[in-house]
């Protein structure tokens, strides 16, 4: 309130510091980014997406990955991140955070305040990850 409609600066919030820091990219490279990243998901479709002469991908990807999600991220909502588990082809890890794209990261889990999910059995519906594993008995 005192930002918006007095005008005054915000307080000091240590897990909002990042926001301070803008991309300062190329308007071309992010209207490039955002057409192809977003409104595209060109990442997700096999031979969509070629950079250099090369098509990239996350099928692509034959490697171990580590895929986390929370469940408040506005941003990335996590049954999209959990969706990306079924397009990478090596060994994968998913983790559900409690909280946003920032408290769900930064903040240890805790009993009672911040928690995660985590199976190796992974599927391609997110409802049944998170049917197996109701909050009172997974997390920290």
């Amino acid at each position: 309130m005192n930002k918006y409609l007095k005008g005054g600066a915000p307080q000091a919030f240590d897990l909002l510091y990042g926001n301070a820091n803008g991309t300062n990219v190329p308007g071309p490279m992010y209207a490039w980014y955002l057409r192809n990243m977003y409104l595209g998901n060109n990442l997700c479709k096999a031979g969509r997406l070629v950079m250099c002469g090369t098509p990239v991908g996350l099928g692509h990807i034959d490697m171990p990955s580590y895929i986390f999600g929370t469940q408040e991220d506005h941003i990335v909502p996590w049954k999209g991140a959990y969706c990306s588990t079924q397009l990478v082809r090596g060994e994968t890890q998913f983790v559900l955070g409690a909280s946003g794209h920032i408290a769900g990261v930064i903040n240890p889990a805790s009993k009672n305040k911040r928690s995660y999910w985590t199976d190796s059995m992974l599927g391609d519906d997110p409802g049944r990850y998170v049917a197996k594993h109701p909050p009172d008995v997974m997390g920290a």
